[in-house]
């Protein structure tokens, strides 16, 4: 059959790193062809975005082990989700204290490489900073980690 017809895909090859590891993602279109070119994670970061919201960096963390990160963007995304839900004064601080324990386990659903977590606990820190702040019943207890 040649061409391209309603629900094809295409699967795209990506090789980072070493040539022992790389990834096949397979698209919902045809993938536009690139020239395949080698760049080490130890000179650039790999980027890998999960969602229009979401995005992971991969790097050596000092030279020594490779972790994974949230993009600045993701993280300031959560930030500012979390700073939105616990500024709301229309609605009583009970309603606001749920969606904050919402927000979180959306976050804690995140992988738990070295980094990420790493990321949270800033995150918890700053979030129970929030709570105290505007006086919503939640301390850093409430919120569950895994």
């Amino acid at each position: 059959m040649s061409g391209w017809y309603r629900g094809a895909c295409d699967f795209y090859p990506v090789r980072k790193h070493t040539s022992e590891a790389g990834a096949i993602l397979k698209t919902g279109e045809k993938a536009p062809r690139e020239e395949d070119r080698f760049e080490s994670i130890e000179d650039k970061p790999l980027t890998v975005r999960i969602s229009p919201l979401v995005e992971f960096k991969l790097h050596r963390k000092r030279k020594e082990t490779t972790t994974v990160f949230l993009s600045r963007d993701t993280y300031r995304g959560l930030k500012a989700v979390l700073t939105e839900t616990a500024c709301k004064d229309n609605i009583p601080k009970t309603l606001i204290a749920k969606l904050l324990l919402e927000e979180w386990n959306r976050i804690n659903g995140f992988p738990a490489f070295a980094g990420v977590i790493e990321q949270k606990s800033q995150l918890l820190t700053y979030v129970v900073r929030l709570c105290k702040r505007h006086n919503i019943p939640l301390t850093r207890e409430d919120f569950p980690s895994r």
